[in-house]
């Protein structure tokens, strides 16, 4: 056990180079360790960008709690998402001030707060305009990118205006710290203004240079281009100098902890999704951007599919449906599992696209539903009610019992005359198809904002591991809009930071019906059956069993 009273220099709290940046800019107001040139005039606000798991936390506590010791008096604010983690925060500080040999220090330690003998203290506080009316010395606040312009601007701000250490000692006062959330909001405003503020400085004779007095380059986050010589001395080593606004933003695969092998396979497990690039790399993603890359839909087509009508016996497959509302399509996807390379296939065989027309009667896409479900005899149906209510879904249910003993029948009004149809989808014996539901006494595949997510999340790990089969783009009408919403399928993020799929201007049924059928072919209804002897492996459905 170190003895933290007389430590050793191997029990010394050991900062990563990275962290060690932090306390330099918050020490000395620049990297006084990795630069030659101090910034013309102060700055004032410090935005660090770190990966996940990457050490920021410890990095900012450790900081926190040397800043309690150093200064008699110090008055201290810090921030996070909510008022727990915020108390979480304060007590890693609490971690560093305890196992040092400055705990003699400590005169109150409580959940929120910690107050030292020299006067010295440091409070917490969640998303809340409470923290209105204080004044600190430095303001510290976690998760940034999740806090709205407003409490940032109105009420966290001005409680350094007058107190920081901005005034007192010229150096930064307010501590920005957050994984990436879009681009949009006052974090991603600061990280943006600190980027394009920098100067370029000669290390030489540390002459100040403008961007624009270079002309056209391409300026790197971390990394300047390879620039004339300095038209003072003519030198050519340059550094970045900060403006108002300092940013600590490094390589995310210049890893304290991992491997760039190891980023890699963790993004590659995660789907390298645009919130997995957001979490691993810090990567700052537009909302607008699209969601499923062109790249991924290219590698997934296999131009041998035609959406073609007619299903292939001894085939198992799943069939989704998401039900359109007034103007929006109903899109009905079939497809199965095929093993390839020693990997599962999500298979798209057929898609149907109704339009909307304005409001489709709902008798109607019942008989469209269950035409395709004699054909096809799915095991999974899974319909999307969300729109439109329990009613549907609830008669599609029990119209599924009807069509494995004695059929279905119904009537229901088609064109502009309303001419009544009357049909009768004869009864499929031997039919297992069962509906899908992920809510109890509910039937079908309800959204919420948790399984969205979860649906359109598990679609894009599909897509960006190449598991999916899809026709070519222009096979046809229907495989045409299909790729133009999946291009056009984008993201915004919600107050609180949680990401909202579907955010787009246009249509995304078939998206959505497309997700649907690769979560009912992920579910695999099918079990491993003990074979007799000396006979090979089989397998039933799940259905098969249960009766």
């Amino acid at each position: 056990m170190p003895d933290f009273a007389n430590p050793r220099p191997e029990d010394m709290w050991k900062p990563h180079k990275q962290q060690t940046v932090i306390y330099n800019i918050v020490d000395y107001g620049y990297d006084i360790g990795n630069k030659v040139i101090k910034p013309s005039r102060p700055v004032e606000v410090l935005v660090i960008v770190f990966a996940r798991q990457t050490g920021k936390t410890e990095g900012v506590a450790s900081l926190i709690a040397a800043l309690l010791i150093r200064y008699r008096g110090a008055q201290i604010g810090v921030m996070s998402n909510t008022q727990d983690n915020a108390e979480k925060f304060v007590q890693r500080v609490k971690f560093f001030l305890v196992n040092s040999q400055f705990a003699d220090q400590l005169k109150s330690v409580k959940s929120d707060r910690i107050l030292l003998e020299n006067g010295s203290a440091v409070f917490s506080f969640g998303q809340t305009e409470n923290v209105r009316g204080n004044s600190f010395w430095w303001l510290f606040i976690d998760e940034s990118a999740q806090f709205t312009d407003i409490l940032l601007d109105g009420a966290a701000f001005p409680t350094v205006s007058a107190a920081g250490v901005q005034r007192k000692f010229g150096l930064p006062s307010i501590i920005l710290t957050s994984t990436p959330r879009g681009q949009h909001g006052l974090f991603f405003n600061y990280y943006r203004r600190g980027l394009e503020q920098r100067q370029i400085g000669c290390k030489n004779c540390k002459h100040l240079y403008n961007r624009a007095d270079f002309g056209n380059f391409k300026w790197e986050r971390n990394q300047l281009p390879l620039l004339p010589a300095c038209k003072m001395c003519g030198g050519t080593a340059y550094e970045y100098v900060d403006g108002r606004v300092a940013v600590v933003h490094p390589d995310p695969y210049d890893h304290p902890f991992k491997t760039r092998a190891q980023i890699d396979a963790e993004l590659e497990e995660e789907g390298n999704t645009p919130l997995a690039r957001q979490e691993k790399l810090a990567e700052f993603i537009s909302e607008g951007e699209g969601v499923f890359k062109r790249e991924w839909l290219d590698v997934c087509t296999d131009k041998r599919l035609c959406n073609g009508y007619f299903p292939l016996k001894g085939t198992h497959y799943a069939m989704s449906v998401d039900l359109g509302k007034t103007h929006d399509a109903t899109v009905i996807c079939i497809g199965h599992n095929a093993e390839d390379l020693n990997k599962t296939r999500r298979i798209l065989d057929y898609m149907e696209h109704y339009p909307g027309r304005g409001g489709q009667e709902y008798s109607e896409l019942r008989y469209f539903i269950l035409q395709q479900v004699a054909k096809w005899r799915p095991v999974w149906l899974i319909i999307d009610p969300t729109g439109i209510g329990d009613a549907v879904a609830e008669q599609i249910f029990y119209d599924l019992r009807d069509l494995a003993t004695i059929g279905v029948q119904g009537k229901y009004h088609y064109g502009d005359q309303k001419k009544e149809i009357s049909y009768f989808i004869p009864p499929e014996r031997g039919l297992r198809t069962v509906m899908y539901c992920n809510k109890k006494n509910h039937y079908g595949y309800w959204f919420d904002t948790n399984s969205k997510f979860d649906l359109i999340e598990n679609a894009i790990n599909e897509f960006a591991r190449g598991t999916v089969g899809i026709p070519p783009q222009y096979a046809n009408r229907v495989t045409d809009i299909l790729w133009e919403e999946l291009l056009n399928f984008s993201f915004d993020y919600s107050n609180s930071g949680k990401v909202l799929y579907g955010t787009q201007s246009t249509h995304d049924d078939s998206v959505i019906a497309l997700a649907l059928m690769f979560w009912a072919l992920k579910e695999r209804p099918f079990v491993k059956a003990t074979p007799k002897l000396g006979e090979s492996d089989t397998y039933v459905l799940q259905s098969d069993l249960q009766e």
